[in-house]
């Protein structure tokens, strides 16, 4: 009896997880159009004035953006995708990927650490008025998440997951099947799991729009990503790695993403949506820098004046970007307005992004969000100001929501589902693994 055979488009967390559950039970092809892990390389747009790359080494390729990543996994249930989830298997799921994480570090003697095993919150943290929050979290550095990465795709391979170095035109119905169409013609499968990851949105709307899909504008994030000498913030990553700090402020919540202690600040070109972003990095071993860093990110939600929070956010990234040149950087105290008189020299790992007054293109409303919230934190961390800098942009944006069943297949498109980033519902490289764990179960038939 022939085989059920599934593709799979991409070759992050999604994709790979998908491809764990259907190992072994259907004939599974990932597509991808990125490199391999071991060409995958950092970012050379700093040093040009124009991307030469095909593909970005920072977001495609094997492991996705999550392979090129700061090696953080968190394991708290948060508030993703929590309206597509199945609730009675989340938890056991998340436990499932860390302890799979963890059989392949071991497996190939590749280094981690357990930060935390638990979660806590702690209001007015050090009488800032914000709440301090810990979770569940692993570390393996941006060299390990790497490894890691290898790793599970030799296994797949070895277990006879068959990888394909090539993009993807297309995804259209075909005769009770899912065709897809490349540049060496068209194949038909009995399902398709799109799993395109930051660097596919783009792709992903349009092949989405095109199969019939809903697409609902949902919340997204805007973020600057702040940089101080790593004695500034020491208090807050002696209390825990990744530390999380949020506030409400009115309808938007401000909060902390992505803390590197002795890390760096990078590039990273997201190409489909027309932007350059900046990212935070840190290593577990190799590489330490004298700087820290983490990104502050102010959720947008749907309002009378912002009907389309992902697209009010690219639209923002795409003005720094035009307005700087590229990626901008400013002193905290200037984006404070509260420089007295003399400017500081700009102390920082990222020496491309270019001075910049953010207020000459953030809304009052943005701004004054981000300002807030850096005051409340110099409470607790008085080194912060006449120290650190801001670069801009950094967007989380969630993209537009699929609507999905419970086990993330698109409505009204039998055979075709999509998961990771590319749903519009997640973000974090646990999140997305567990997703496509829960799309595997479902081709499977539960």
């Amino acid at each position: 009896m022939r085989k059920r055979r599934v593709a799979i488009i991409g070759a992050g967390p999604a994709g790979l997880f998908t491809a764990e559950g259907l190992v072994g039970k259907v004939d599974v092809t990932i597509f991808e159009r990125g490199d391999r892990m071991s060409a995958r390389t950092e970012c050379r747009l700093p040093e040009l004035d124009h991307c030469p790359c095909e593909t970005c080494a920072i977001l495609e390729g094997d492991g996705g953006a999550g392979g090129m990543s700061d090696g953080k996994l968190t394991f708290g249930r948060g508030t993703q995708g929590l309206d597509v989830f199945d609730p009675a298997t989340y938890d056991d799921l998340l436990a499932a990927v860390g302890k799979r994480f963890v059989e392949l570090a071991r497996s190939g003697g590749i280094p981690y650490r357990l930060v935390s095993s638990s979660s806590t919150k702690t209001p007015n943290w050090r009488g800032t008025g914000l709440t301090f929050q810990t979770y569940p979290l692993l570390h393996f550095g941006t060299e390990g998440i790497r490894a890691v990465t290898q790793l599970q795709i030799l296994d797949l391979v070895e277990r006879g997951v068959k990888f394909v170095r090539r993009g993807i035109d297309d995804v259209f119905p075909s005769s009770g099947k899912v065709a897809v169409q490349h540049r060496d013609g068209t194949e038909e499968f009995d399902a398709v799991v799109i799993a395109t990851g930051l660097a596919g949105t783009g792709w992903s709307e349009r092949v989405l729009r095109g199969l019939g899909a809903t697409l609902v504008p949902g919340h997204a994030g805007f973020g600057l990503r702040v940089e101080a000498p790593a004695k500034a913030l020491e208090p807050a990553f002696e209390e825990f790695y990744d530390w999380k700090l949020v506030s409400d402020d009115d309808d938007w919540q401000v909060r902390t993403f992505c803390c590197n202690q002795r890390g760096f600040v990078v590039n990273e070109n997201h190409r489909s949506l027309g932007f350059i972003n900046v990212n935070g990095h840190s290593y577990l071993l190799e590489k330490k820098s004298q700087f820290s860093n983490f990104a502050l990110i102010l959720r947008i939600a749907q309002t009378d004046e912002i009907s389309d929070p992902p697209e009010y956010v690219r639209t923002l990234a795409r003005g720094v970007n035009d307005a700087a040149g590229g990626t901008a950087v400013q002193t905290i105290e200037e984006f404070l307005r509260v420089a007295r008189g003399r400017r500081r020299k700009l102390r920082r790992t990222n020496h491309k992004a270019i001075a910049f007054d953010f207020g000459r293109v953030l809304p009052k409303r943005v701004h004054g969000a981000f300002a807030r919230f850096i005051l409340a934190l110099s409470e607790a961390l008085p080194d912060l100001l006449p120290n650190g800098v801001i670069y801009a942009p950094e967007a989380k944006y969630y993209g537009y929501r699929i609507a999905v069943d419970r086990g993330w297949q698109v409505s009204g498109v039998p055979g075709v589902y999509v998961v990771g980033n590319a749903s519009g519902y997640l973000d974090s490289h646990v999140a997305c693994a567990v997703s496509g764990i829960e799309a595997a179960r479902n081709i499977l038939g539960g």
